[in-house]
């Protein structure tokens, strides 16, 4: 959208390049972007013709109702931002009363190469600071003034020098002072000029404690949600600058700050950036949250988390976690001061010309105060309210930005400085040498009578009244032709022909007949009107004067000149031309010898690629059998290895073989003899029968049971029917003297220990028990004994192939005692030891019965 805002009360601002044009364009731009602040989106203003047109472009904003009424209220009522007067027409807005005066002062400042720079940050901090003190110097003088810092240049004195880093303890401040209602320059110049000879330009205002408030006033955060489903497969996305993440971030912005209604204070959220994942990452979205009056993190972190537990975020992402983390290195403080100054309706408004000037002066002040601290201070006026003593006083409510200083302490000291100070000031000193002020050239007010025929031929013809003849402006109409573009055509047909003649001379009849022509059209032009008549009858007979006549020659010379320099621009044009076509043609021929060394380059590049590809292969190659005869040697050494280690073990189970094998016909041999001097009890012939039936029997019985003896007994009645005989200890002898050509016993005595159970034994059971169970199903069998007490063992319980077949030994009956006795003495004995009936009351009657015969045959005790 394009608004019109024109001024046409001054000649400079005709010339785009005038320095009139340039201050106006400047001022009207920071006027109009403070309409604009209420106004959604972005709006930009440029000055961007000769007629001094101001263009509006908006961006985000099509609302035209809302752009037209920012500038039609203001100009309805006379006034744009209380510093230009305007009138609104239909055409657009004109300004008038606006007279532009140089000044140039002298002031004791340090002058340095940066402030002769008007784009550096060090002249823009200058002319912040020092503009409203020169502003100040007119706040008594009739009418508005408005005053631009426009440069600072080196005063160079007979008695002064440069040091040698371009520096100077003096210089000069050139201002333009725009005026609106006074154009007294006299009067203006004297309040100036007195104003420096008193040696100190000073703005200062008056603070009090009164009603002094500093506090913590906002809090960032800085938040990752990490997203459990991608948002969109746009690739733009991840760009903040694209349409698709704005599209973006105005659907899901909203949401979220949703989220914060029922939280204190006030927030604001800003989605920074959409990061796509990787290494199998999910997608984040980066987003600012900023926090007033509430700065608990674990309340404005509660709603975030809420979400993340449904598992979404607002009503379109789907979320699964969050990194919620204070940003330390900025702080918000909000302060509230009391100025003695009345407080007006002024500044009240944010966008009025008064605010401004205060804002700029109390900003300038306190970001002097700020230097010396570390870090970075931004002070910003936020509103102007009614002080503590009324209308006399105004509060200034300020938010001062701290960055990369977090202690308040610091921050707070030159605020609090500055009132016991009791005031606000900022001071600028002068003096007189080389003072200047002068209207700036061009300001004088516009007049016809100074432009020319061809002129005002051309703004008439812009002139929306004046209607085109048929034929056009540049071409004599016919004289039937009565409408004012016919007359003006007419007029500047002939002025053409008058001005651009070859020869000076005329005769009589052409120059009456041209008379008549021009005559009659300027007549009508006059519309009858009497005075205007008479002027154009008196002028055929006006006597020329000199000044005029020498004028009249000397247009007619000038535009012979003109006609010279066009054909002078048409031989050069042609020249140009043929110079053109020659440069041309050395530019092809050197095209056609680049093109032929861009395809040599091509094929060397190309031949050098090939040589490079096969290197790469041949390389790849030898690399590949490197790395295969590598694999060899190392599986190769692997395997040696692993020969080694089996032979070691091979020799290792041959000498334990042979050690057991001696055992086997060791205990066979004593088993034979054992089993022919053994007593025959019932519990044999049961064991016999369970072995029959069971693959696997485990025998269970008290120490001196005759478990052993029995276990002997049975192994020889075994061994009559063809089983080889297997004493063992452990289970893995069961695998390593496995023959599965003949039947096998094997035999555990104390299967998993003598006294105590030894869990080793035991869990060699349990691991190995599929495997014994499948060896079981051929010509194996076993037979175990196991004391009571480890049997009754709650982890031997669980040992279910050893409970497979149980058989508990049974005490022995008083026949089978009186037999074994007989075994072991001899018949007056045996009668003795049953003769007091305490018999029944011997426990490991067996093993006693052993021990006896073995003491009585002792050579120790012949007795």
């Amino acid at each position: 959208m394009e608004i019109n805002l024109t001024r046409v009360n001054a000649a400079a601002l005709a010339l785009k390049a005038s320095k009139e044009f340039e201050i106006m364009a400047q001022h009207l731009k920071r006027i109009l972007f403070f309409l604009y602040d209420d106004v959604p989106g972005t709006q930009f203003l440029t000055s961007g013709c000769s007629t001094a047109i101001c263009k509006l472009t908006s961006k985000n904003h099509k609302d035209d109702r809302k752009l037209e009424e920012a500038l039609k209220i203001p100009t309805i009522d006379g006034r744009l931002g209380k510093t230009l007067n305007t009138t609104s027409t239909t055409k657009g807005f004109s300004f008038k009363e606006v007279i532009v005066f140089e000044a140039e002062i002298n002031v004791t400042e340090k002058f340095s190469t940066n402030l002769a720079n008007v784009n550096s940050n060090e002249f823009k901090a200058f002319a912040n600071r020092v503009q409203p003190i020169i502003k100040g110097l007119y706040d008594s003088v009739a009418g508005e003034q408005d005053v631009e810092i426009a440069k600072c240049r080196m005063f160079i004195h007979i008695d002064l020098y440069l040091s040698r880093d371009g520096t100077s303890d003096t210089m000069f401040v050139v201002f333009y002072l725009i005026s609106h209602g006074n154009n007294d320059e006299e009067g203006l110049r004297k309040v100036t000029e007195r104003k420096i000879k008193t040696g100190c330009l000073s703005l200062n205002h008056e603070i009090t404690d009164d009603g002094y408030t500093f506090k913590t006033n906002k809090c960032k955060f800085d938040v990752t949600v990490i997203l459990a489903e991608k948002y969109s497969d746009l690739k733009d996305l991840v760009n903040p600058q694209s349409e698709a993440f704005k599209s973006f971030k105005e659907k899901v912005q909203p949401d979220v700050l949703s989220l914060y209604e029922q939280v204190c204070g006030s927030q604001e959220v800003d989605i920074v950036k959409y990061k796509a994942g990787s290494s199998g990452a999910g997608d984040s979205i980066i987003l600012k949250l900023t926090s007033q009056e509430c700065f608990d993190e674990i309340v404005l972190k509660k709603p975030f988390e809420s979400q993340i537990q449904k598992g979404q975020l607002g009503s379109s992402l789907k979320a699964c976690d969050l990194t919620f983390k204070k940003n330390t290195e900025t702080v918000f403080y909000q302060i509230t001061l009391n100025v003695k100054k009345e407080f007006t309706d002024g500044l009240k408004k944010n966008d009025s010309a008064e605010f401004r000037a205060f804002s700029n002066f109390f900003q300038t002040v306190l970001n002097t105060c700020y230097v010396n601290v570390p870090g970075k201070q931004q002070v910003n006026v936020v509103k102007c309210q009614q002080g503590t003593s009324g209308t006399d006083s105004t509060g200034a409510i300020l938010e001062i930005k701290s960055q990369g200083r977090t202690d308040e302490a610091e921050v707070r000291k030159p605020i609090e400085d500055l009132i016991n100070l009791g005031k606000l000031e900022l001071t600028l000193k002068t003096n007189s040498i080389g003072f200047s002020f002068k209207i700036v050239k061009g300001s004088n007010p516009v007049s016809s009578k100074w432009f020319d025929l061809s002129l005002l031929i051309t703004l008439l013809r812009k002139d929306s009244k004046v209607n085109s003849p048929k034929n056009g402006f540049d071409v004599l109409p016919p004289r039937e032709e009565i409408s004012d573009g016919a007359q003006l055509a007419t007029i500047k047909h002939y002025r053409n022909d008058v001005a651009h003649a070859h020869d000076t001379n005329m005769t009589e009849h052409v120059f009456h007949d041209l008379w008549s022509n021009l005559e009659k059209a300027i007549k009508k032009l006059g519309k009858g009107d009497e005075k205007f008549v008479a002027a154009v009858n008196d002028a055929l007979t006006m006597k020329l004067d000199n000044s005029s006549k020498e004028m009249l020659i000397k247009m007619v010379q000038h535009d012979k000149q003109f006609l010279c320099l066009d054909q002078e621009i048409e031989k050069l044009k042609t020249q140009e031309k043929e110079q053109y076509a020659s440069t041309q043609a050395e530019i092809n021929w050197e095209k056609q010898e680049i093109r032929k060394k861009e395809k040599q380059i091509l094929k060397n590049r190309t031949e050098f690629q090939r040589l490079h590809n096969q290197l790469q292969r041949t390389e790849k190659k030898y690399d590949e059998e490197f790395r295969v005869q590598a694999e060899r040697n190392v599986q190769q050494d692997e395997i040696n290895k692993n020969i080694e280690n089996r032979i070691q073990e091979n020799r290792r189970d041959i000498k334990r073989l042979d050690s057991q094998r001696i055992h086997q016909k060791t205990t066979k041999k004593r088993t034979t003899s054992m089993a022919s001097k053994v007593y025959k009890t019932k519990a044999m012939e049961e064991v016999m029968g369970m072995l029959r039936i069971n693959a696997i029997v485990t025998v269970i019985g008290p120490h001196g049971s005759g478990k052993t003896t029995l276990i002997n007994h049975v192994t020889v009645k075994m061994a009559e029917q063809e089983y080889e005989l297997v004493p063992a200890k452990y289970v893995r002898d069961i695998y390593q003297l496995y023959n599965e050509n003949t039947n096998q016993l094997f035999i555990f005595d104390d299967v998993c220990g003598d006294r105590d159970l030894q869990m080793s034994l035991l869990n060699d059971w349990n691991r190995s028990s599929d495997d014994i169970m499948l060896i079981l199903e051929k010509k194996v069998k076993i037979l175990v004994s196991s004391r009571s007490s480890v049997y009754k063992h709650p982890s031997f319980q669980k040992c279910s192939i050893l409970r497979k077949s149980p058989y508990i030994l049974p005490a022995f009956s008083d026949e089978e005692k009186r037999g074994l006795a007989l075994f072991y003495m001899n018949q007056q004995e045996v009668d003795s030891l049953f003769a007091d009936g305490h018999v029944h009351e011997i426990q490991h009657f067996s093993l006693c019965c052993h021990e006896y015969n073995r003491t009585k045959k002792s050579p120790e005790n012949p007795q």
